[in-house]
């Protein structure tokens, strides 16, 4: 299962919004008003910071998965090529119900 990247639509939302605000805005200058879109385009900006550095570390995890998964195969081949010459051997001399445990393919007859 791969981590899917996120998008967020209220963001983009928002930032176009924000262009519209700004192209239609005439008139006096009001500092509350500005004051506002100022804090909006900075939350606009927070949000999206935050989007590009989870959807990164999600990139990250993903890669790390990817890492583990290819290690782990490497060890599933070379244990298939040791276990059955060391260990099986050692474990029939004790039991033969751990060997049948480990190697469920390979007969106890």
């Amino acid at each position: 299962m791969s981590l899917q990247k996120q998008n967020c639509s209220l963001a983009e939302k928002a930032r176009t919004c924000m262009a519209d605000i700004k192209a239609v805005t005439r008139g006096e200058f009001d500092m509350i008003r500005w004051m506002n879109h100022v804090a909006f385009e900075a939350k606009i900006t927070e949000v999206e910071r935050a989007l590009d550095v989870y959807n990164t570390r999600l990139q990250e995890a993903d890669n790390a998965r990817k890492v583990f998964e290819s290690k782990q195969r490497e060890l599933e081949e070379l244990a298939q090529q040791f276990l059955p010459q060391i260990v099986l051997p050692m474990l029939e001399e004790e039991t033969p119900v751990a060997e049948a445990k480990l190697s469920p393919a390979k007969s106890t007859k």
